[in-house]
């Protein structure tokens, strides 16, 4: 994973998260990665939040040592849960702000949210295209795009 946070699935049925854990190359480094991979089933309603760390070590004004961290994230999300997933992508870029004050950040924040709404998930293979695009933004918002069994592959 090259030292990046593992991603996080929010379960809408038991409104907990689990962080996926892969010992593979992160998203998009290679046109399809080598395996093995990993599935998990998702259902409608789970969100799958990928984010660097700029978004969790994102410092206090008030106090350095206080960093943003993936339980206020988590806080967010849940929070959110049942908006799309660009409003979840703005609340918690509102919610670091509101934590670090004037403080800058210190690092690059870049949150890729997946809101699973119906029985249509975003693939590996689009998931590459768009993350090997290079294109220079700050966020992704992403809901669903093409209709596959539901599971996810990591």
């Amino acid at each position: 994973n090259c030292g990046h946070h593992y991603p996080l699935l929010y379960r809408a049925r038991t409104e907990s998260f689990e962080e996926l854990e892969s010992t593979g190359l992160p998203l998009g480094m290679l046109p399809r990665p080598p395996g093995p991979f990993r599935t998990r089933k998702v259902s409608p309603g789970d969100i799958l939040v990928f984010y660097t760390d700029g978004v969790t070590e994102a410092g206090s004004d008030a106090d350095e040592d206080d960093m943003f961290g993936v339980e206020r994230l988590c806080q967010v999300v849940l929070a959110n849960r049942d908006r799309p997933a660009q409003t979840v992508i703005e609340a918690v870029f509102r919610a670091v702000r509101r934590h670090s004050g004037a403080r800058p950040l210190a690092d690059d924040a870049t949150l890729v949210v997946v809101r699973l709404v119906d029985s249509r998930i975003f693939t590996e293979q689009a998931a590459v295209r768009l993350l090997s695009s290079h294109t220079p933004v700050s966020h992704f918002s992403i809901v669903s795009l093409v209709t596959r069994p539901l599971t996810v592959t990591l």
